[in-house]
């Protein structure tokens, strides 16, 4: 199965703050992808338009196709991302989950992903952000997403950045994520 060149781990707590008006921050957490690379967004933080605004003022790859799940505010009409994803030249499906604390929806969205996604196709999740979806659902079920994202990943090799901010939780959360982002998703 081909994967991206990667230059450090396949799995990535970002514990930082990209600035949202720069289109180098986002893809700047990825390692160097190929243009065959399929990448998925369950975003709480950015709209559908931005984030696909971001991939194409960016000086990284395009990848062959953009999966966006969004969540949060409502983004009542897809038409923007679909015309977006035209004028880029992007194959993009999106998907909106009304529910934020819905983490059975997400990962569902996150398997429909992989099974659409032909085998010998390198795969790059990204969940912006962990500390948003905190907001919404307790850190045990955050804990249990981020395993079963870990078991999808695996069966998939794919790669993954979460993106949190520890200094908005408290200390027992903050070690709870990152000993299960070690601890389930990375070898």
């Amino acid at each position: 199965m081909a994967q991206p060149e990667l230059d450090g781990p396949d799995v990535d707590l970002v514990e930082r703050e990209p600035l949202p008006n720069d289109p180098q921050a986002f893809p700047a957490i990825l390692p160097p992808i190929s243009h065959e690379t399929r990448v998925l967004h369950l975003d709480y933080v950015c709209s559908p338009t931005t984030r696909l605004q971001q991939w194409r003022d960016s000086t990284a790859t395009t990848p062959a196709k953009i999966g966006i799940v969004h969540t949060g505010y409502a983004v009542p009409d897809p038409h923007p991302v679909t015309d977006l994803s035209e004028s880029a030249d992007v194959s993009t499906d999106f998907t909106y989950v009304s529910e934020p604390g819905d983490l059975c929806q997400l990962g569902l969205e996150l398997v429909k992903f992989f099974e659409a996604s032909p085998a010998e196709s390198p795969a790059v999740v990204c969940v912006d952000s962990l500390s948003v979806m905190l907001q919404y659902a307790s850190v045990k079920d955050v804990c249990q997403f981020i395993a079963q994202c870990g078991a999808c990943l695996d069966a998939h090799d794919a790669i993954a950045r979460f993106k949190f901010k520890p200094a908005v939780h408290d200390d027992e959360t903050v070690e709870r994520i990152r000993a299960r982002i070690s601890g389930s998703l990375r070898a």
